[in-house]
């Protein structure tokens, strides 16, 4: 007998009917807050930043934390020089520097920024560059002119904040020695900035694979912006553009991209429109595919947040079953603002996109028949080439028949093991004895002139030729006799 159909006065069966009830047909909850209630700060604890050290950014990644804040409009550098010491990582640059205010913003843990949010700023959610100096090291020192400010710095040190469980940070007017360096920093500019990082989290044993591989990265993640005359130095060394989609082969074929704008429709009926580049590489030789980065990692799109690229290239989706050899050709462009970033998600680090199915649905829609037609043109040309790879193979058949047709090579007959002994003879010997005739066997059979010395190895002379040969021959040890090398001696020619 269950308990509800227990009708006594009893709290507990009443209660336990109400959790039966509750379990049974789940509701969603809200609390209702009283008005004019008296709200409780909860500041977080300076040890976050201990924490916050273990992020996942790469060394190139914080570094670009630092370069989205340089050229992002509010501070409009058009240079930026990134130097690598033994034990610092220096970033600076030519824009408009800060005043105190603007300074305090850039080190507060999740900056509230000025104003209204700007969708076309690299930036995202304020926590860039305190992520970046965790990622690189304990302590950022910041020198900056302003064009309406002194020459300030600052200084922030994760374990100073951590130790003294508050979040502050020293910001006063440079000393001399400050502003000299500045100076030096930026070339010599009115305003600017300069960050200078004490690492102790690089990756890269040698400073000569780290200046390499940062040149790489940031040629291309920032491709537009160094093609639209932003300048970025590493040690002194002029970054260039490093696009995928545009590589040159010696078969001086073009790329075949088709680019488009495509128009999207949100769940509540919303629309929006993204512009997208899918691209056909050329079929490579095995050099320019290793240069070209013709590879299972670089096939797919490659999200583009205000023409900076958000991590590595992904299908998102749009090819089931992920990556394959078939599409290492077949790469693309997808680009989206602020605006679209709930739409895209992506991550604090800027090295990933969750983008929803509704969305992953609509751009397998718009986007794989391109895909599809690529992949059969890459089909196409593969079958080609295996019919002119017969064809090649058969004409070096002919030409080697023709080449041992040339060198006189006599064809060995076989033999029986037990009649070694037999004296060698030539195929067209006409004085055969007559015990081979009666035992019906034939002897092994070496051209002319042969001398042997080991059972393997034999020299003749070809009066025809007038040169020496070396011939080597293999007994297969079924009768047979096999040459594994006939060559010029003493000048060693294989033919």
């Amino acid at each position: 007998m269950s308990r509800k159909s227990i009708r006594v006065q009893n709290d507990m069966y009443l209660h336990d009917e109400a959790i039966n009830a509750s379990t049974s047909s789940p509701v969603s909850f809200k609390a209702t807050i009283p008005k004019n209630i008296e709200r409780t700060p909860i500041p977080p604890r300076p040890k976050l930043l201990i924490s916050n050290r273990n992020n996942t950014l790469s060394n190139a990644e914080a570094i670009g934390e630092f370069i989205d804040n340089a050229i992002e409009e509010t501070v409009g550098a058009k240079k930026i020089w990134i130097t690598k010491t033994q034990n610092q990582v220096i970033i600076s640059d030519a824009g408009s520097g800060m005043i105190r205010d603007t300074m305090i913003d850039f080190f507060q843990f999740g900056s509230k920024g000025h104003g209204a949010i700007d969708t076309s700023d690299l930036g995202l959610f304020g926590l860039g560059g305190n992520n970046a100096v965790g990622a690189l090291g304990n302590q950022m020192t910041v020198l900056t002119k302003h064009a309406e400010g002194e020459f300030l710095t600052g200084v922030y040190n994760i374990e100073d904040m951590a130790a003294s469980e508050e979040f502050s940070a020293p910001i006063y007017e440079s000393s001399r020695g400050e502003i000299a360096f500045l100076k030096k920093e930026i070339r010599g500019a009115d305003t600017g900035s300069s960050l200078i990082i004490d690492v102790d989290r690089i990756t890269y044993k040698r400073d000569g694979d780290f200046i390499n591989h940062l040149i790489k990265w940031v040629g291309s993640v920032y491709r537009y912006y160094l093609k639209n005359g932003i300048e970025i130095y590493v040690n002194d060394k002029l970054v260039e553009p490093r696009s995928l989609m545009d590589v040159n082969y010696a078969t001086n074929e073009d790329v075949k991209v088709i680019e488009d704008t495509y128009i999207f429709t949100r769940p509540d009926g919303s629309e929006f429109s993204l512009p997208i580049k899918t691209a056909l590489l050329p079929a490579p030789t095995k050099g320019e595919a290793k240069k070209g980065e013709i590879s299972f990692d670089a096939q797919g799109y490659y999200p583009m947040r205000n023409d900076r690229q958000i991590g590595g290239s992904t299908w998102l989706n749009i090819i089931k079953g992920g990556k394959h050899p078939d599409y290492n050709r077949i790469r693309g462009e997808i680009f989206y603002n602020g605006e679209q970033d709930d739409v895209f998600r992506t991550n604090v680090e800027k090295n990933k996109v969750h983008i929803p199915e509704w969305f992953e649905q609509q751009l397998r829609s718009h986007l794989i028949g391109i895909i599809n037609s690529f992949k059969k043109q890459i089909e196409n040309e593969r079958r080609k080439n295996i019919k002119t790879d017969e064809s090649l193979n058969d004409d070096l058949k002919r030409s080697k028949d023709e080449i041992e047709l040339k060198a006189n090579r006599i064809p060995l007959l076989p033999h029986d093991r037990q009649n070694r002994n037999k004296p060698v003879r030539r195929l067209d010997d006409k004085n055969e004895s007559d015990a081979d005739k009666v035992n019906n066997k034939i002897p092994r059979t070496y051209p002319e002139g042969t001398k042997k010395f080991k059972r393997e190895l034999v020299e003749f002379q070809i009066d025809s030729l007038a040169f020496s040969r070396i011939c080597v021959f293999e007994d297969l040890g079924n009768g047979t006799l096999n040459i594994r090398l006939n060559a010029d001696h003493p000048f060693m020619g294989f033919f």
